[in-house]
């Protein structure tokens, strides 16, 4: 080999190795430049925390439910709906019910809330098939005797029942000559009968309201006086139907010139409706809570004694036999009336007299979670 030739082969070499070594940095740089970058770690979103027990005011639901504990919904407005609750620990079953959305039991009976109290209310009185389903189904008898208002006195009704008051009633008029125990009876067998088919949560159950509950659902509040024959009657110039007298056309049954033949004075009063004895229920306009029958149609029972001596229990709300021009005082909506009084007027019942039933006597449920007073 000629001298020199070995370096310069060597040479050559050497400088296409460096060539592809540049050429390979070169493209692994390239390759490097357009590779995308990788995404940025977020941190995990904590959602937002709802109550668990609570029900959406905007779709208030109607019927009975029952939902898990960790079911996250909207709080309600307490003055749109309200309801009575059980315990947490027992379910949740709940009734939910609001003035446009009535909770519905399994007789159809419908009740609403009433701000101020902690009940559900009949939106209205104790119908005469509500009553007939209770006394098939329990043979139930009323041991008291039927009292009528006539034409001047307050008289015993031979013969006459609940089912036969003396003039005709049908299935969706209020029923009367209940006397305070059998509506006590009947709130019980109803509660006992919605609990066995779970138609009603078992923390609730049905009673007659208090007198003070009833005050509210009339638009009553404030009231002084330890007991509700303390309170009957000072809040004056307020009616169920407002506050304007004589009370205008369609204010509620009350005994107006269309019982001009049945009672007494009541051809002198310028108030007229169309029904002499009872009405359906709901054939007046309901009050602001959607309840129809605070004033007129029967008296409704309430819970309470009506004195401070408990001989006789509280009456609220006026009938179908108060004539509206000599009985302004008694359709007052802070008007107690009770058993006795009644016997009073006529004369022939002493005072303290118990459980009697009358044509004029009716009453109304509420759904509770607090136990009866």
């Amino acid at each position: 080999m000629l001298p020199g030739c070995g370096c310069a082969f060597i040479a050559v070499v050497t400088s296409a190795l460096i060539a592809v070594v540049v050429i390979a940095v070169f493209l692994l740089i390239q390759w490097i430049a357009q590779s995308p970058a990788p995404a940025p770690t977020m941190p995990a979103q904590t959602p937002l925390k709802t109550s668990p027990t609570s029900t959406p005011a905007t779709t208030p639901n109607p019927t009975i439910t029952t939902r898990p504990t960790n079911t996250p919904v909207i709080a309600p407005d307490p003055a749109i709906t309200a309801r009575p609750t059980a315990p947490h620990s027992s379910g949740i079953a709940v009734i939910s019910a609001s003035r446009d959305h009535p909770w519905q039991n399994s007789l159809g009976m419908k009740f609403v809330p009433v701000p101020g109290t902690s009940v559900l209310f009949a939106i209205w009185d104790t119908r005469v098939q509500d009553f007939q389903l209770f006394v098939t189904e329990t043979g139930y008898q009323i041991t008291s005797e039927m009292w009528s208002h006539g034409k001047s006195i307050v008289q015993r009704k031979e013969g006459a029942t609940w089912a036969q008051p003396g003039f005709t009633q049908k299935p969706t008029n209020p029923v009367v000559g209940v006397d305070w125990d059998g509506a006590n009876e009947f709130c019980s067998w109803l509660t006992k009968r919605e609990h066995a088919s779970k138609a009603l949560p078992a923390e609730l159950h049905y009673r007659l309201p208090t007198d003070a509950e009833w005050s509210v659902a009339v638009g009553l509040d404030h009231e002084g006086g330890a007991t509700p024959e303390d309170k009957s009657g000072k809040i004056t110039g307020v009616y169920p139907w407002g506050t304007k007298w004589p009370p205008p056309r369609g204010a509620g049954n009350y005994a107006g010139k269309e019982a001009a033949n049945r009672i007494q004075f009541a051809w002198a009063s310028d108030y007229e409706d169309s029904w002499i004895f009872t009405s359906p229920v709901g054939s007046f306009d309901a009050n602001k809570y959607g309840l129809y029958d605070m004033g007129g149609n029967v008296w409704q029972w309430c819970e309470d004694w009506y004195g401070s001596t408990k001989d006789s229990r509280v009456l609220r709300g006026g009938s179908w036999d108060d004539i509206v021009e000599t009985r302004d005082q008694q359709l007052l909506s802070s008007y107690r009336g009770h058993v006795s009084f009644i016997g009073r007027v006529a004369g022939i019942l002493p005072p303290g007299e118990l459980g009697n039933a009358a044509d004029n006597i009716g009453f109304r449920c509420v759904v509770s979670a607090d136990d009866s007073p």
